[in-house]
């Protein structure tokens, strides 16, 4: 919340340097005039509100009241599309790339054995051993020069990647990534251990069944 007139930088300009570096900050205005100019540079920069002087107290709070029902559905968004544990993008996410981007192919890639590690092992273990596939699938993406919002956990050890490279780029990549996954270890239980990686890759004129993949 920022009044438009200080004495080093106005509101507007604080907000854009903001919006730079956090382009989804929720940001309300105090302005002792209704200027068009003004105005029209907020909804530039995606300010959420206006809050005019004299400032009224019921004017504030019903400001206040929709940004917080929209910070609200952000962080509901947010919930839904991105993964709980990983911190990956969800399965969600992927169903609504897949609709926007039909002409990229897709790689499956599943981790070989959890399932029974995670069943002896239990949760806990086994949810470390997804954040630590999850950081290392990031890294081996940053190592490649490769896009980090590509990558998403499906369900169980099921991960996806959603690329605009051909389906012989994309399996030279994916073999790359299986070669580097597998040569790395993560602990189970204060072991290391070294997990086998499966993939497999669909061609965008195909169709996939994303609750069976």
């Amino acid at each position: 919340i920022s009044d438009i007139e200080m004495p080093l930088i106005n509101g507007l300009e604080m907000i854009e340097k903001i919006k730079e570096k956090h382009p989804n900050q929720v940001s309300l205005l105090i302005s002792a005039h209704n200027d068009v100019d003004i105005l029209h540079k907020s909804v530039q920069l995606g300010v959420n509100g206006f809050i005019f002087k004299p400032i009224d107290r019921y004017q504030m709070i019903n400001a206040l009241s929709k940004i917080v029902v929209l910070i609200n559905l952000t962080k509901a968004n947010e919930m839904y599309t991105i993964d709980s544990i990983t911190g990956l993008y969800s399965l969600a996410k992927l169903e609504q790339d897949i609709l926007e981007k039909q002409k990229h192919s897709l790689a499956f890639l599943k981790i070989r054995g959890f399932k029974k590690i995670n069943n002896f092992y239990g949760y806990k273990t086994g949810n470390s051993i997804l954040i630590q596939s999850a950081d290392i699938l990031m890294e081996i993406h940053k190592k490649l020069n490769l896009s980090t919002n590509n990558i998403y956990r499906m369900h169980g050890a099921h991960f996806a990647i959603l690329s605009d490279m051909d389906v012989k780029s994309l399996q030279k990549v994916v073999a790359k990534i299986i070669s580097i996954f597998e040569s790395s270890t993560i602990d189970v239980d204060a072991q290391q251990i070294y997990f086998e990686m499966d993939a497999g890759i669909v061609n965008p004129h195909e169709e996939a069944s994303l609750s069976h993949a």
